[in-house]
């Protein structure tokens, strides 16, 4: 299966990770020579674009590199995310990458276990909604914009950003923080596991460039009016920026019925699966107009094969309202989408 319109046939080297690490030491650069880009490094996996006019000679020159493994022809315009690549899912692990000491983390995709993210409400941003979303079975804790203070000076980013590690390591629980612009970055990549552009900002390049720059994982959500080859372009462009980490969301598609704003798009989870080796998550809290449609899109998105769901998280029960779910309800929730994936014959 394809996604997307073929283009010109491009060459992808796949790297020995290890010996990377080898031939980085003795001098050889990223851009090794013209038409290639930078080396884009995962978790145990390693790439170098080269373009669609590589010379035969030297693709066999390439070829004779004892840390090169093999050399992949691909024709879809995403080329780094392509599923040619690997013919298999990769895992991107969140946590225990020396942010924090911990020596827990997560892995995302890669045939693991159902990875849950609960967006915790800005006005329950503490330790006991914390605890309460990890005893429910949540394995990442999401934040997004700051809340209000009540009184006195406001808090920074950076301080704000120490708080929440501080939150998220009391319960032992990696930390994902959204992004909404690339000056940003540098308030939150020292405390952040992972950092999440919204779906607004699917098509920020400016954003995308800078987090293509680093180490740290990137959730990239889709637009709602973006179409799947757009959603892994964008995807595309923070891997050619060296990244490998990347984690793809899906929140749905922009619909003409007046009841939803957008629609959760059931087969785009298959279609990416087929499409890219990226871990793909989906987001029914986004689409939801209410709670009681959080529970079975969950579960028809891990049957059709989501790595993970990312929920909101009602502030308390009995407060749950649109796409938030009961706290009591995400626990009997997990428990479903576990099920779910040992049906399929996926570890739970």
């Amino acid at each position: 299966m394809t996604t997307g319109a073929a283009s010109a046939e491009a060459h992808v080297a796949i790297l020995d990770s290890s010996a990377i690490q080898e031939a980085a030491a003795r001098g050889t650069p990223d851009g090794m020579w013209e038409g290639s880009g930078n080396i884009v490094r995962g978790d145990g996996w390693a790439a170098l674009g080269l373009g669609d006019r590589a010379a035969s000679e030297s693709l066999e020159r390439l070829r004779s590199l004892d840390w090169v493994e093999r050399i992949v022809a691909v024709s879809t315009p995403f080329r780094l995310a392509s599923r040619a690549l690997f013919q298999r899912d990769l895992p991107v692990r969140l946590g225990g990458r020396g942010t924090s000491g911990r020596e827990a983390g997560t892995a995302v995709g890669g045939r693991g276990s159902v990875t849950i993210v609960a967006t915790l409400p800005a006005r329950s941003q503490n330790e006991r909604s914390a605890r309460r979303a990890v005893a429910a079975g949540a394995t990442v804790l999401h934040f997004g914009r700051a809340s209000s203070p009540v009184g006195g000076r406001a808090p920074s980013l950076r301080e704000r950003m120490a708080g929440l590690r501080e939150l998220c390591d009391g319960v032992g629980a990696p930390m994902s923080v959204a992004v909404a612009d690339a000056r940003q970055i540098g308030d939150v990549i020292e405390t952040a596991d992972a950092l999440v552009v919204e779906a607004h900002s699917m098509q920020d390049f400016s954003l995308l460039r800078e987090l293509g720059r680093l180490d740290r994982p990137v959730v990239i959500k889709r637009a709602s009016g973006a179409t799947v080859e757009e959603f892994l372009l964008a995807a595309e462009y923070v891997l050619a920026g060296g990244n490998g980490r990347v984690i793809l969301c899906d929140p749905g598609v922009r619909s003409f019925d007046a009841a939803w704003t957008i629609r959760f798009e059931i087969n785009a989870i298959p279609l990416l699966k087929a499409a890219t080796h990226l871990p793909v998550l989906a987001d029914p809290s986004a689409s939801a107009s209410h709670p009681a449609l959080i529970a079975p899109v969950s579960r028809a998105a891990v049957a059709a094969g989501a790595d993970g769901v990312m929920l909101d998280l009602a502030a308390r029960s009995g407060t749950e309202r649109g796409g938030a779910i009961d706290p009591r309800a995400l626990e009997a929730l997990v428990e479903d989408l576990r099920r779910v994936a040992a049906a399929g014959g996926r570890p739970t």
